[in-house]
């Protein structure tokens, strides 16, 4: 299906975006639940090479 430029809705390609990126993340098998932080600190504190100074 084409839809002309003129009648497409912005907020498609901001949905499609998101939805390719959720697509690829579920397909990657990146177990969301493997590291567990408490707060800001604690991710820092594992972190360290994360860190701007």
């Amino acid at each position: 299906m084409k839809i002309p430029n003129e009648n497409m809705l912005r907020q498609l390609d901001a949905s499609d975006g998101l939805a390719a990126a959720l697509c690829h993340f579920y397909q990657s098998g990146h177990d969301s639940e493997t590291t567990k932080y408490k707060d800001w600190k604690d991710f820092a504190n594992k972190n360290p090479q994360k860190i701007a100074k």
